[in-house]
């Protein structure tokens, strides 16, 4: 029914190597991705925590993993009450899952991975798609600084 991305769990990656498996905010090549979205989050709190002026997107690397469903239950809550009505972009990717394109991945920031319930950063609308389509294996992104170990 759907495809998980052609990545090796458990691997760390950079933007340029993920390319193929980032959103979209819009459709077509001049819409912002995950990644884009993602930064400004690490501009802003990495520089509180660690008096880093500037973190490049070279800087930020993402940790592919495959996570049961389970793992969400507690957020999806939240999720459905902020995203739920939202029913073109949810249908946009049940579409493309069931035909048979893979499943992007959600976003996590490394630290908060152990968190409850998960703080999904990116993929909203993917893993309430997930939900509906009752996807047992969630594919993730776990965000963190390269020099900073999650």
């Amino acid at each position: 029914m759907y495809q998980l991305p052609a990545l090796q769990e458990g691997r760390t990656y950079t933007c340029a190597q993920v390319a193929p498996y980032l959103g979209r905010q819009k459709q077509g090549a001049s819409g912002a991705t995950d990644f884009d979205l993602i930064l400004p989050w690490f501009r802003t709190n990495y520089f509180h925590r660690f008096r880093r002026n500037l973190v490049g997107p070279n800087e930020v690397v993402m940790e592919y993993q495959i996570w049961h469903a389970s793992r969400f239950e507690a957020t999806l809550p939240a999720i459905r009450q902020r995203y739920g009505l939202d029913r073109q972009r949810i249908d946009a990717v049940r579409s493309a899952l069931l035909a048979g394109e893979p499943a992007f991945p959600v976003w996590i920031v490394g630290d908060y991975a152990a968190s409850h319930p998960v703080p999904v950063k990116e993929g909203n609308h993917r893993l309430l798609a997930f939900a509906e389509l009752e996807l047992s294996r969630i594919p993730v992104f776990l965000a963190r600084l390269e020099d900073v170990p999650s």
